[in-house]
């Protein structure tokens, strides 16, 4: 719930900046609710889920290091531009609200929520 609420402050945070290319942006919100909804219930996205959750907390801020690190090595070595990937991530960002909102009405209240481990 915190991530949704922080979400939201990442528009007036982020509009000052650069201009966004909303292409980029709709397609950055499109994939983020498809990875949570049908991508998540998914066999592969289960499979990945099971995966993610089995290899630890420090298993997962390794990959999320990883993440990071591979992202910076690719938009400095291709000099990838700012605009695309600042309007995509606004994109995404946009979405996590939508997600906490569908969740919250699925689940009826926040407290309790686990990861779903029946998969």
């Amino acid at each position: 719930m915190l991530m949704g609420v922080l979400a939201v402050f990442w528009w007036p945070i982020n509009i000052l900046g650069e201009p966004l290319l909303w292409s980029w942006v709709a397609v950055g919100f499109v994939a983020l609710v498809v990875a949570a909804g049908p991508g998540a219930n998914s066999t592969p996205g289960k499979q990945l889920g099971r995966w993610f959750r089995s290899i630890g907390g420090v298993g997962r801020a390794t990959v999320i290091v990883l993440f990071f690190i591979s992202f910076w090595v690719v938009q400095t070595t291709f000099a990838v531009p700012p605009r695309p990937v600042l309007s995509f991530g606004t994109g995404m960002i946009s979405a996590i609200p939508l997600v906490v909102a569908t969740h919250l009405l699925i689940a009826g209240r926040p407290t309790g929520w686990r990861a779903n481990t029946s998969d």
